[in-house]
């Protein structure tokens, strides 16, 4: 295996024309460039360092070096580097972790970057593109499926083949066409996604201004009922368990008004319409203090039910929506019914902890007699179980309605 070392000063230009193999770049604090693998020729210039490698590749160098890596034939992993980074061609997959400004134009495997601080450019990426902890991204195609999580800037993307999930944006969100389905949540800025090929659900508020979202199979929007939002909504068919302060409703549209704002959200489904009401299971819990817990306990408890409720009722409304597209309407609504009465169960049993919270401190009552045990009951759990098996296609539809039928006896 070859080495080579360089002195290169703090910044170095660093270019790879072309690496046969796969190539590892890190950055360190030292000012010099070690190249590791092999057979590789390395030239120093003016304009920086120049290598060629016709087989795999390891470099170390500078953390405010800029890289300029022209064709890699197999993957590509880069580290730690505060200068910029352009890739024109890989031909495996590439991850990027703790960078700066990223530019990419053709990746024909998968895209991971993660924790980049600067703007994220890609023009094409032929598999999956994942994101997490990066200031903003403007990309092309995505022949796979694209997500994003905690995005201090906007997001922008022409294409995904796939499905786009998109978690914790502060920006601005557009999306020209996603051929599968879409999930947002928490987002800050306006939205725009106006083909989706699949369905879409939306959860938790939108920022003051105006979103367009339009999807060819179902919506289901789950909208905080404390936040203000104007809504239009058209689609063949409007479920509607969000309560408004004012509503008009005809055959196939919807216009409500919840609250005193300017937050304008348009929804068009090929489909159907879902309109839910979402409580954040996080606001009920992060603040309370462990010292205070106790005491505060059954004041905590009040959200619960909803919480739960609403949970449950989320995992459940995506199945039933899934379910509806393979197997028809009908079959769709008896399992709507019978989710219904499981969330009343599991609310049920929220009710019953939340009692026996306010009498945690009151002297205890007598012992009762023994009661006899009582017939299992289905949980909610085996039932969304049941009906995960019949979405993946381990049992059929007859099959299905057999066993929720024996779960109720």
């Amino acid at each position: 295996m070859n080495k080579q070392r360089f002195d290169t000063g703090k910044t170095p230009t660093i270019t790879v024309s072309e690496c046969l193999g796969d190539l590892v770049v890190k950055g360190w604090p030292e000012p010099v460039l070690y190249i590791q693998g092999g057979p590789f020729e390395a030239t120093e210039s003016e304009k920086g360092y120049t290598i060629d490698c016709r087989g795999s590749l390891n470099l170390r160098v500078p953390v405010g070096a800029n890289l300029f890596l022209d064709q890699v034939r197999g993957d590509l992993i880069i580290k730690n580097i505060e200068g910029d980074i352009n890739a024109s061609e890989v031909n495996g997959s590439m991850i990027v972790k703790i960078a700066n400004n990223v530019t990419i134009a053709n990746v024909y495997g998968s895209f991971t970057g993660k924790n980049i601080d600067g703007l994220l450019t890609a023009d094409n990426v032929m598999h999956s593109l994942s994101l997490r902890n990066v200031a903003s991204t403007e990309i092309g195609d995505v022949h796979g499926d694209f997500s994003a999580r905690y995005v201090e800037g906007s997001v922008q993307v022409d294409h995904v083949m796939g499905d786009a999930s998109l978690n914790t944006v502060n920006g601005s969100v557009a999306i020209e066409r996603t051929a599968g389905d879409a999930n947002l949540r928490n987002l800050g800025g306006a939205a725009r996604l106006e083909q989706i090929g699949g369905d879409l659900r939306l959860t938790g508020g939108l920022a003051p201004g105006k979103h367009v979202l339009r999807a060819s199979g179902n919506i289901l929007l789950r909208w905080p009922p404390d936040e203000a939002i104007n809504l239009t909504a058209t689609a063949p068919s409007i479920v509607r368990r969000l309560e408004f302060d004012s509503l008009t409703e005809n055959k196939g549209q919807l216009t409500a008004r919840l609250g005193e704002g300017e937050t304008y959200v348009t929804l068009e489904a090929g489909s159907e319409v879902i309109l839910k009401p979402y409580y954040d299971s996080g606001s009920e819990w992060g603040d309370a203090d462990a010292g205070e817990f106790d005491v505060d306990f059954s004041v905590s408890m009040e959200g619960l039910g909803e919480m739960l409720t609403s949970q449950l009722d989320t995992r459940l409304e995506e199945l039933s929506t899934r379910l509806r597209t393979q197997f028809g309407p009908e079959f769709s609504q008896k399992m709507a019914m019978r989710a219904e009465k499981a969330v009343e169960k599991a609310l049920k049993r929220v009710e019953r902890a939340q009692e026996q919270a306010r009498r945690r401190y009151a002297p205890p009552p007598p012992p009762a007699p023994p009661k006899p045990p009582k017939a299992r009951k289905a949980s909610s759990q085996e039932q969304l179980k049941v009906l995960q098996m019949l979405e993946k296609g381990v049992i059929s539809v007859q099959e299905a309605t057999t066993l929720l039928e024996a779960l109720e006896e």
